[in-house]
């Protein structure tokens, strides 16, 4: 009998993802946030269920505590944010941080910070990896090769001036476990507080499979999304498959399906996808930008732009009004708006999905990140990313 539920459920799961795959056209550009949204949570929980956090966070459990456990964090969160888009280094690098914390005694709100804020930051490297990015080449038809030739050094900035607010950050908080830390008592979906050791064992064959089966989606991506593809269809299908499979075993709880999924970051597309004619004609009144006169200033005030929009309605709306608003710009203005949206957005805690993901992840493994205390640092972020990447675009130019 309750082998018959749990083949239900996972039948239900891949019907599921079907079913969306093709009722979420009508959102256009939006179709695959929200298949995005949706389906990583859940896999993250898939994945987490038969062991894999503890097993992934080994390796940074092995570095020394302190700043290099920080800069590990946030080091993976850059490359998978850069591989495989920001929504996927969030869900990935956010419970592998809170092992880490755990593990060594050390504070749980820096590890959060370090793989939210890579996430966001290493987002702007190609164009497939922030949705932001895919909805601004589209519709200013960026070529891929120009815009990898154009990103790669702001992007490289990016990392760097981010990184080193990071480790300022870190060291400030050196030895705080409890305060402004992890909260114990506060209940996890996600088994972050198991050894590696234990979760080895725990694996058996269905995790080792959902495990290489992540691993070949990951790298399906990426050979889609080079090819032009449609990342979000690959990466839902990964989900769907994983999660079916984890359902089976029976380490996956229906309910935690249901609580994976971030009912904010959910809301707020479903609003840019109703307000997208009103966006179109607020960028019809917005006076477009002198792209021609060489003025450097003009690339900081594209930024601002995208960064205000984003930072005040999340970057997914801000992205579909930059795509109209700049549908005639050069590239290094492309760029520019998308520091605003991928980095600057970094400012409010619903700036990006991927940081809404990350605080929902953050909160359900223990520990807690107010809205009032990211505001009091999530700008230090933003513009430590920011800055010294508009900086390398005006010398560019």
């Amino acid at each position: 009998m309750i082998l018959a539920k749990r083949f239900v459920a996972a039948v239900a799961v891949l019907l599921a993802a079907g079913v969306a795959a093709v009722s979420l056209e009508p959102l256009g550009a939006l179709r695959g946030p929200m298949l995005l949204i949706v389906s990583l949570p859940v896999m993250a929980h898939a994945l987490a269920a038969v062991g894999w956090v503890p097993v992934a966070a080994r390796p940074f459990i092995a570095l020394r505590r302190g700043v290099p456990a920080v800069i590990g964090t946030y080091a993976a969160s850059l490359l998978l944010s850069g591989f495989l888009t920001l929504d996927v280094a969030a869900v990935v690098a956010v419970p592998v941080g809170l092992a880490v914390a755990r593990r060594n005694g050390e504070n749980g709100r820096i590890q959060v910070a370090a793989a939210v804020v890579g996430a966001n930051v290493g987002s702007l490297a190609f164009p497939f990896s922030n949705l932001t990015n895919l909805i601004l080449v589209a519709g200013t038809s960026l070529g891929f090769g120009a815009y990898v030739a154009l990103a790669w050094l702001p992007q490289l900035a990016a990392a760097i001036g981010a990184g080193i607010v990071l480790v300022a950050r870190s060291r400030t908080l050196a030895g705080s476990a409890s305060e402004d830390g992890l909260d114990d008592g506060a209940p996890s979906v996600l088994p972050t507080d198991i050894t590696a050791g234990d979760a080895e064992r725990m694996l058996g064959p269905i995790g080792i499979l959902v495990g290489a089966l992540a691993v070949a989606g990951a790298v399906v991506t990426v050979v889609v999304g080079f090819a032009g593809g449609d990342v979000a269809n690959v990466l839902t299908a990964a989900a769907a498959v994983i999660t079916a499979l984890v359902l089976l075993d029976g380490r996956l709880a229906v309910t935690h399906i249901r609580t994976a999924v971030p009912v904010s970051a959910v809301l707020v597309i479903l609003a840019a996808a109703i307000l997208r004619e009103p966006i179109a004609s607020l960028a019809s009144y917005l006076p477009l930008p002198d792209t021609s006169a060489g003025d450097p200033r003009v690339l900081l005030g594209v930024a601002l732009v995208g960064g205000i929009l984003a930072a005040a309605v999340n970057n997914l709306p801000a992205a579909a009004f930059g795509a109209i608003w700049l549908h005639a710009a050069s590239g290094p203005f492309v760029i520019a708006y998308l520091l605003g949206t991928n980095i600057l957005a970094l400012v409010t805690p619903h700036g990006s999905v991927a940081t809404m993901l990350g605080r929902s992840l953050a909160h359900r493994g223990g520990v807690k990140v107010s809205p009032r205390g990211y505001l009091w640092l999530g700008w230090r972020y933003a513009l430590g990313g920011t800055v010294p990447a508009l900086f390398v675009l005006m010398a560019q130019r």
